[in-house]
C-alpha cells in the first residue's frame, strides 16, 4: 500500500480509512509525494472537524497549502466580515 494512504489510515483510523473509494485511493497515490506535508494536511483537516472522507479537500490543501483557520485570522486581525 502507498505510504500516503497509510498516513491517511494512521491519522484517521481504520474505520474511516476503510470507507475510502478506489478513485480516492488512486488520487492520493497519484498526487502525494511529500509525506510530511500530507500528514500535516490530513491531521489539520481532522483537528478542524472537517469531513474525513473529503479527500479532494485534503488534496487541495496539499497542493495549495493549509489555509489559516478563522480563529487564526481573527487573532491576527486579518478577519473581515
Amino acid at each position: 500500500m502507498h505510504s500516503a494512504v497509510l498516513i491517511y489510515k494512521e491519522v484517521l483510523g481504520k474505520k474511516l480509512s476503510d470507507k475510502l473509494l478506489p478513485n480516492q485511493i488512486e488520487a492520493i497515490e497519484r498526487q502525494v509525494r511529500e509525506w510530511d506535508n500530507w500528514r500535516d494536511c490530513v491531521d489539520t483537516w481532522s483537528m478542524r472537524g472537517y469531513n474525513p472522507t473529503n479527500v479532494d479537500g485534503m488534496l487541495e490543501w496539499y497542493h495549495e497549502g493549509i489555509p489559516n483557520s478563522k480563529k487564526e485570522l481573527i487573532d491576527d486581525g486579518e478577519w473581515e466580515r
